[in-house]
């Protein structure tokens, strides 16, 4: 996530992939561990 959202973001609680460590799991993997955890998922790509 670019610093400049993040800090527009501040209200909110933001993990990136890498953080939750989850930087090699690909699309639909990613989608299922995501549901149920967040409220909000943003994709760049």
């Amino acid at each position: 996530m670019p610093l400049p959202l993040r800090r527009r973001l501040a209200d909110f609680e933001i993990q990136t992939a890498q953080e939750m460590g989850w930087g090699r799991v690909k699309n639909g993997e990613l989608l299922k561990r995501a549901e149920g955890v967040f409220d909000a998922f943003l994709t760049a790509d």
